[in-house]
């Protein structure tokens, strides 16, 4: 439902503090108004829901080109090679920053591209709010960055982008832990250092209601493997927290 036209502001957006409500008002060019204008209105409604059957068809056909290309490739954060899509980053650094966790629990960390920028979000969060409350990334996978850094599975080498895991954040804000991200030592291994970070109650082993934990599950892509993985980690999200699955 239209709420206004022309020239708008943002001030005019309704705010909010959850991600799904945030996504849920568009800025739409009317029919009929020339590619360049800045006439808009304001629509209560997610872009998706706006969509056309032909723009929907163009939003899978470049979906198709981007796996098809490993686009996916090309990616770069502060000189890493981030094996993802520029919007998903867009939509994670928004998770991070509305939510500000204390702990960020990540699968699947490769040459380790996500997990510094992860990192780099927490750290600028605490340089910004001048806190010296610690908050890290749990990061999880069978290989360490180093070990997989020139391997060639998904994308060829970068030889001239930065080691995620050489950078000062990395050893600021990473904890690496070596395994199957489904593998039950794993899954000790990661509670251990959860209750290191003073994040777990004694005994039941929850979470402490005065933290906040965010979930992004990117190791398993089969079924069995990611109900495995959603087992084990998803009662590690905190209330009004958000789990992630790269699938």
């Amino acid at each position: 439902m239209p709420l206004s036209s022309g020239p708008v502001t943002l001030s005019e957006v309704p705010r909010s503090d959850s991600l799904a409500d945030s996504f849920k008002v568009s800025l739409v060019r009317p029919e009929g108004e020339p590619a360049n204008s800045g006439s808009k209105t304001i629509v209560e409604q997610s872009s998706l829901q706006l969509l056309s059957d032909a723009e929907r068809q163009t939003l899978d056909d470049y979906d198709a080109i981007f796996e098809k290309y490993s686009l996916f490739c090309n990616g770069r954060w502060l000189g890493v090679q981030v094996l993802q899509d520029s919007q998903d980053l867009m939509y994670l650094q928004h998770i991070v920053y509305m939510k500000k966790p204390d702990v960020i629990i990540e699968t699947g960390t490769y040459k380790g591209g996500l997990t510094y920028f992860f990192a780099t979000i927490l750290d600028w969060i605490q340089r910004e709010e001048e806190h010296d409350r610690p908050t890290y990334v749990l990061s999880v996978d069978r290989h360490h960055p180093d070990m997989v850094f020139a391997a060639n599975w998904f994308c060829p080498p970068c030889a001239d982008c930065v080691k995620s895991y050489a950078t000062p954040v990395w050893e600021r804000k990473v904890r690496f832990i070596q395994g199957l991200a489904d593998a039950q030592e794993t899954f000790q291994a990661v509670a251990g250092n959860m209750h290191d970070l003073d994040c777990l109650q004694a005994p039941s082993g929850h979470v402490k209601e005065s933290k906040t934990v965010v979930v992004n599950l990117d190791a398993n892509h089969e079924f069995a493997g990611l109900l495995k993985e959603l087992i084990y980690y998803a009662p590690f999200v905190t209330k009004n927290s958000y789990l992630v699955a790269r699938h």
